[in-house]
């Protein structure tokens, strides 16, 4: 029986989403991910799964095992153009309007400084449909 223990994975300066320098084939700059988890985020997922064993334990399992984080799932990509009002820690104010370049909205996942251990979808929906009224209202 599996137990997935979810946790929240808070900004680092060490995770980030870059250029490579090399040039793909439809002409843009290729990306590189470098993630790594962080020790906070590692001592809650081995608190979970410390839970998640007691459960296993007391429901009769004789035996457990633990599996590497998420081996077989994807991740949501966050907070590459987070929102906030100081220009020097946020790409966009309030609005997802970016702050070097006003006419420029940002309206998805990378807004968010930190997101829950939950999937964030319904989240970016809202605050893409509240930007869209907002923006709506800017150009009436």
């Amino acid at each position: 029986m599996p137990i997935l223990v979810l946790a929240e994975d808070l900004p680092e300066a060490h995770n980030r989403v870059s250029l490579t320098g090399t040039m793909e084939r439809d002409g843009l700059p290729g990306v590189k991910i470098d993630y790594r988890i962080s020790e906070r985020a590692q001592k809650s997922l081995d608190f979970g799964l410390a839970r998640a064993e007691e459960v296993l334990m007391a429901a009769g399992a004789y035996r457990t095992v633990r599996v590497s984080p998420a081996p077989l799932t994807g991740w949501h990509l966050l907070g590459t153009a987070r929102m906030g009002e100081d220009k020097r820690t946020s790409v966009t104010d309030a609005r997802g309007r970016c702050h070097a370049v006003p006419n420029i909205l940002v309206a998805d996942g990378s807004l968010f400084p930190t997101v829950g251990a939950a999937n964030p979808a319904s989240t970016i929906g809202a605050v893409a449909l509240k930007l869209a009224d907002e923006f709506a209202e800017d150009i009436a």
